[in-house]
């Protein structure tokens, strides 16, 4: 019974951090592309030419999707937790009718 309740505390355990993170990559995702909208309608138009050259700049890098990365491979945000769910249980009722209900 106690391996039971610590197996069952580590996967939840193990799904929260999960969650965490993507809930965390998520919101990084979201705000970075706010940046582009933020320097775009400030009054570059206004500023010195080196300000707007340093401006232009920060737009085209901030076009870019900055978020947090599992190995660099993909995007951690809540698609991605969604689909790794989704897997996981597949997987699970899948081994579960292969090994029976015990």
């Amino acid at each position: 019974m106690v391996v039971i309740a610590s197996m069952i505390f580590v996967l939840q355990y193990t799904i929260f951090l999960i969650f965490s993170f993507s809930m965390l990559g998520a919101e990084v995702m979201e705000e970075s592309a706010r940046v582009s909208d933020a320097v775009y309608n400030s009054n570059w138009y206004m500023r010195m030419p080196a300000e707007r050259r340093l401006l232009w700049f920060m737009k085209l890098r901030s076009d870019r999707p900055v978020g947090i990365t599992a190995v660099k491979f993909f995007f951690v945000n809540r698609s991605t937790f969604a689909e790794a769910m989704k897997t996981a249980f597949s997987f699970f009722t899948i081994m579960r009718r292969f090994y029976g209900e015990e």
